[in-house]
């Protein structure tokens, strides 16, 4: 994974986010990509799990409906409405390891039928479901995108690492 031209990217890592609306027969609708913000204390998670810590693993995405300019010292959504367990996962210590850094990669589909909005424009990624509780490691904002109760939102997220 190369670092991204005209990312805003921190020096240590950078993640690359999609999003994508499907019908409930899981034919696309809508599609929207870019690049997040890690935050200051994912970084720091990811230090501290690496070398030193048994803790959890990013385990949890949220989707929200804020328009905040994502930043790094940000703890949580600005507006969160719906948290997931992923079942679809890979720590970025379970991930292949390379000279140039390591990479992690998660997915999660929010159903049919599990929640509907509009102006969903933000998703984050967590180690615990509790707001407040939990690191954020990374937030995504991107153009909004409504979601009914027979639409489907997909989001793979790829994490990259310098070591």
């Amino acid at each position: 994974m190369e670092s991204p031209k005209g990312c805003s990217c921190e020096a240590r890592g950078y993640g690359h986010v999609l999003i994508q609306v499907l019908d409930r027969d899981g034919r696309e609708l809508r599609r929207v990509t870019g690049h997040n913000t890690l935050t200051r204390l994912g970084m720091n998670f990811i230090a501290h799990r690496t070398f030193k810590s048994t803790s959890a693993v990013m385990a949890w995405m949220q989707m929200g409906t804020g328009n905040l300019t994502p930043n790094s010292s940000q703890t949580n959504l600005d507006s969160p409405l719906t948290t997931a367990v992923i079942a679809n996962r890979q720590s970025v210590q379970a991930a292949s390891m390379t000279m140039s850094g390591e990479t992690g990669k998660w997915e999660h589909t929010w159903t049919p039928g599990e929640f509907s909005a509009t102006g969903v424009q933000e998703v984050g990624l967590f180690n615990d479901n509790t707001s407040g509780v939990g690191i954020m490691m990374a937030r995504y904002r991107f153009t909004a995108v409504p979601k009914s109760l027979s639409d489907q939102i997909k989001v793979t997220w790829k994490l990259h690492i310098s070591i």
